[in-house]
């Protein structure tokens, strides 16, 4: 599946993170009562058509198994040619970012810097490493202000006077704060640059967890994640009140 997804861009949706995208996702695929549901599943065109003229809340909605969603990939997609240069997969926000990230159980590399400029330079560099054999897939990615950092007590004391630099973090279970892995030079870039994060990412420590364990301690604790936008979502019976214990309680986007 990895290997055929490979001559596609794959896109994460925000869902409700972002009302313009809502929109778009919903031209694509309603769900039972004609509102937006948690996740879309589409196979687009370059015209951004939909392949086979059908989406669904998921792959197995659409596909009776891995290997056939793998043939459909395999037969419809655009071969990437060596040289193109393909964008850095990255996420909106710090705060956003942290919780996906705690979600799928994987590192977060955080980009900072002042100037629109300097962040446009950073993922220019970020995007080759981004798309090694050795991360895809491997940890996420995102390229935000310095204040941004702030918000997190472990990331604003690394951060320091910095205004700008490269972090590799883990964030905590429910994405709330983060461990800071690997602090790397500002300068890095090609090879030095991936095998540095490479290095980074293996120090992160994959903890296995029991889902319904993981919701039910989160609501104990009482932690709650509010969405940009209301949930439309009909198994959702909290409005736009979602989430309870972040988003592992559905397992994620």
């Amino acid at each position: 599946m990895v290997t055929a997804s490979r001559n596609w861009v794959c896109v994460r949706p925000a869902t409700y993170e972002s009302a313009e995208e809502a929109e778009v996702l919903l031209g694509y695929f309603a769900g039972r009562q004609g509102t937006l549901e948690n996740t879309v599943f589409a196979l687009l065109d370059s015209d951004a058509k939909l392949i086979s003229f059908r989406a669904g809340r998921s792959p197995g909605m659409l596909y009776d198994g891995p290997a056939r969603m793998a043939e459909e990939l395999t037969k419809k997609g655009k071969a990437v040619e060596e040289n193109e240069r393909r964008a850095l997969p990255r996420l909106g926000n710090l705060r956003l970012a942290l919780n996906v990230a705690a979600c799928d159980s994987l590192p977060l590399v955080v980009a900072f810097a002042e100037t629109e400029k300097e962040r446009a330079a950073l993922q220019k560099r970020l995007a080759p490493a981004a798309w090694d054999a050795r991360l895809v897939g491997e940890t996420h990615y995102v390229v935000c202000e310095p204040k941004e950092l702030d918000a997190f007590e472990a990331l604003a004391k690394s951060r320091g006077e910095a205004k700008s630099g490269l972090l590799v973090v883990q964030p905590d279970e429910y994405g709330r704060t983060a461990t800071v892995l690997s602090e790397l030079r500002i300068k890095l870039e090609g090879e030095p640059l991936t095998e540095a994060l490479v290095t980074a990412v293996e120090v992160h420590d994959v903890e296995a967890r029991e889902h319904r364990k993981h919701v039910r301690e989160g609501k104990r604790q009482g932690y709650e994640w509010q969405g940009q936008i209301p949930s439309t979502d009909p198994d959702d019976d909290r409005g736009g009140r979602r989430e309870r214990g972040g988003r592992g309680e559905r397992g994620g986007r």
